[in-house]
């Protein structure tokens, strides 16, 4: 018999559940949240083009509904340990304001004789989203970029199969503690046989050793897992993918 536990399938019920509100509300607010909602999508874009979240609407949507999930949890007798968990789940997944937007549903909660309704508060939770942007886009512009690539542009279809190294350079340096590349959105077909990688150039370079084959496409992406500063500011994810000929 299958046996369903309810740690596995509530917050996924109350998720979707909650979808039924939050994208009708919001889609009536629209304008209320574009500016900012788009200056939030610039900084996280990535991480959410991997969840399938093409768009700051849809990126929106699935915020507050995650900021929903954690604050029925928290009414509902979760304790803090628990609580930090799902706040943590979601910042690695994208949400790096998810705790500004439970915060907000807290002080709506708490002033319910003044905002009757959810779509009462819409005006605060906007002015909310434009703090949001200013600490995201500010925050995004520490982070270290890939500046070039060495031995090929991105998106090149013509690299030669021969060449051994791939050097990825930033504009500053890295920490030099370690390196973070994960499968692209390609998956393991398409990531390269590596041999080493290590820095250089005062750790503003990262070599990558490789053994590549001829007409083949090849795709990785760099995170800021462990690719940071020394003040352990993570580097903006990247992807890199190219064809040799």
């Amino acid at each position: 018999m299958p046996i369903y536990e309810k740690d596995e399938y509530l917050p996924t019920i109350i998720h979707e559940f909650n979808h039924s509100f939050i994208n009708p509300l919001l889609a009536k607010n629209e304008e209320a949240f574009e500016e900012n909602g788009k200056e939030i999508y610039k900084a996280v874009g990535y991480e959410m083009s991997q969840q399938a979240y093409g768009s700051w609407q849809t990126m929106l949507n699935e915020s507050l509904v995650r900021a929903s999930v954690i604050k029925y949890f928290i009414d509902h007798g979760a304790n803090e340990t628990e609580i930090q968990m799902m706040l943590n789940k979601e910042t690695n997944n994208g949400f790096i304001w998810i705790k500004g937007l439970v915060d907000e549903l807290r002080q709506y909660d708490n002033q319910r004789n003044k905002y009757s309704t959810f779509e009462s508060y819409i005006p605060v939770l906007s002015n909310a989203y434009k703090i949001f942007a200013e600490k995201i886009s500010q925050y995004d512009a520490q982070k270290p970029k890939v500046e070039s690539i060495k031995e090929f542009t991105n998106d090149d279809t013509k690299v030669s199969p021969k060449i051994k190294t791939i050097t990825i350079n930033f504009d500053k340096p890295l920490s030099g503690k370690g390196y973070s590349v994960n499968y692209g959105s390609k998956g393991q077909s398409a990531f390269p046989k590596l041999d080493n990688i290590y820095y250089t150039n005062e750790n503003k370079s990262v070599v990558m050793e490789v053994q590549l084959v001829t007409d083949k496409e090849y795709q990785f992406v760099l995170t800021g897992k462990n690719f940071k500063t020394e003040q352990g500011i993570p580097l903006k994810t990247y992807e890199i993918s190219f064809k040799t000929k």
